[in-house]
C-alpha cells in the first residue's frame, strides 16, 4: 500500500530500471518500523538487501518527505486496499487460465 500512495502522491515520478527492488525494500523497512516498536535496524536492511546504509537511510528520508510522513492507513482505507488486490488477483488467475488455455 505504501508504494501506491507513494506513486500517487507523486504521479509523474518514475524509478530507473532495476529500482522495483530498492523501493519494496524501503516500503517494507517502513512498514516494519511503523507497526513494531522492536524493529530491525538499518544495517540490518543493508545486509539483507545488500543496499548500504547510507543508501538505505537516504531512501528513508526520501520515501517518509514523499510519504508527507504519514504511513498511517485507516480501517476504511486498509479495506478498500484489500479488495483492490483481490480484483487484481481474480484478474491475475483469469489471464493465467487464458494464456494457458482451457484444462484438458
Amino acid at each position: 500500500m505504501f508504494i501506491y500512495r507513494l506513486k500517487k502522491f507523486n504521479p509523474s515520478v518514475s524509478g530507473k530500471k532495476g529500482s522495483e527492488f530498492r523501493l519494496l525494500t524501503v516500503a517494507l523497512m517502513l512498514g516494519n518500523k511503523f507497526l513494531d516498536d522492536n524493529t530491525y535496524t538499518n544495517k540490518t536492511w543493508a545486509e539483507v538487501s545488500g543496499i548500504s546504509v547510507t543508501e538505505i537511510h537516504i531512501m528513508e528520508v526520501e520515501f517518509l518527505s514523499n510519504m508527507r510522513y504519514d504511513l498511517y492507513v485507516s480501517e476504511l482505507e486498509w479495506k478498500d486496499w484489500k479488495s483492490t488486490l483481490g480484483l487484481l488477483g481474480s484478474f491475475y488467475e483469469k489471464a493465467l487460465k487464458f494464456v494457458s488455455g482451457p484444462s484438458p
